[in-house]
């Protein structure tokens, strides 16, 4: 889904029962994933009238959209952002390697996606080459970064996941899998 056009959907759909402040709350939270976002509305609709944006305080991002957070603040270059986004990550994670699996998993998209932009491909060229359904907003996205460092860095993960997985790579705490991680960073500028 398109943003603009999920949200004219979500208004069209709930017109009478959510605020639109409520609809663009939960749309950036769950970024445009439509089932999900329905499933929560309608969860909320079962013991309410009408949604308004405060009664949403209590929906979270899940963890899919956590990671999304968190590489865009990598490929923006948020440098601030991404220790906080982080230690979230973990948190919400069963452990660190859930966490990177995920992580290495939506870093390959959007690594996929930058890649054929740079070879000037259309956006529903890449929309149908990758597959993408309901992540296709992604193409739409534009970074700080460059490809060259984007490559880079995108290489040095999949090294430190080849050194997990073959057990080259051992730590002992979330302070040892950080610096590990923190360590591909370098790339990055």
């Amino acid at each position: 889904w398109d943003i603009e056009e999920l949200k004219l959907k979500l208004y069209s759909l709930y017109k009478d029962r959510v605020s639109s402040e409520a609809i663009d709350y939960i749309v950036n939270l769950k970024w445009n994933n439509f089932w999900n976002i329905y499933n929560e509305l309608n969860k909320y609709l079962l013991s309410k009238d009408y949604i308004q944006k405060s009664d949403l305080a209590y929906v979270s991002k899940d963890l899919n959209e956590s990671i999304f957070d968190f590489i865009n603040d990598i490929l923006n270059l948020n440098f601030n952002n991404i220790p906080k986004t982080f230690d979230l990550l973990l948190e919400e994670s069963e452990t660190e390697y859930a966490f990177f699996n995920l992580f290495c998993s939506n870093l390959r998209i959007y690594y996929h996606i930058f890649n054929l932009k740079n070879n000037w491909y259309s956006q529903d060229t890449i929309k149908n080459i990758l597959n993408l359904w309901n992540r296709s907003f992604l193409i739409q996205k534009n970074f700080r970064i460059s490809f060259s460092n984007f490559s880079k860095f995108y290489n040095s993960i999949i090294q430190l996941d080849s050194k997990m997985k073959t057990w080259k790579m051992i730590w002992n705490s979330q302070n040892d899998f950080y610096y590990h991680l923190s360590k591909t960073f370098i790339y990055l500028k």
